[in-house]
């Protein structure tokens, strides 16, 4: 399994969302600046809430296109045991005889990708599988609390 194969699917991710999100920005500005949004009594607020989607929308582009950047600037030089796992590492963890592969980003989360047929969740640098495992190296092992009580994950493998 190889970490540009990820890294190259995220980029794509993250451009497809940035898309999307210039979109509704365009349309929601659009709507605002050009369309009819005169108000049709004192509780029509068409033309304020066109509004506020507009600048929501251009902050969400803005923080993709950040994401975007912190994911280029990932160093995929071969695993060190002397980093342990780090922002880009990807992890095969085993977790209550199941096994897992998470990557970790260092803002996009809560995706699942299939690289060569293996699901990888891509998870944050702050979630709490990453947090719990930075600096930890292959054979180690950790506990996360969770709803359902303590588990404790082994790490396989790093890369």
């Amino acid at each position: 399994m190889n970490k540009d194969d990820i890294l190259i699917k995220l980029e794509g991710l993250l451009l497809e969302k940035i898309e999307k999100a210039e979109e509704v920005y365009q349309s929601s500005y659009e709507y605002t600046t050009k369309g009819d949004v005169k108000s049709d009594g004192k509780y029509d607020t068409r033309g304020t809430e066109a509004g506020y989607l507009a600048g929501a929308q251009k902050k969400r582009m803005e923080e993709l296109k950040n994401d975007l950047k912190r994911l280029k600037a990932i160093p995929l030089e071969a695993y060190s045991s002397a980093q342990g796992v780090a922002v880009g590492s990807l992890l095969e963890l085993e977790c209550e005889e199941k096994t897992s592969h998470y990557f970790i980003s260092p803002s996009i989360g809560g995706e699942t990708l299939k690289i060569e047929g293996t699901p990888i969740q891509i998870i944050s640098q702050n979630s709490p599988i990453s947090v719990a495992s930075l600096g930890l190296d292959q054979n180690d092992s950790f506990e996360l609390e969770t709803p359902r009580g303590i588990k404790i994950y082994y790490i396989v493998s790093l890369k």
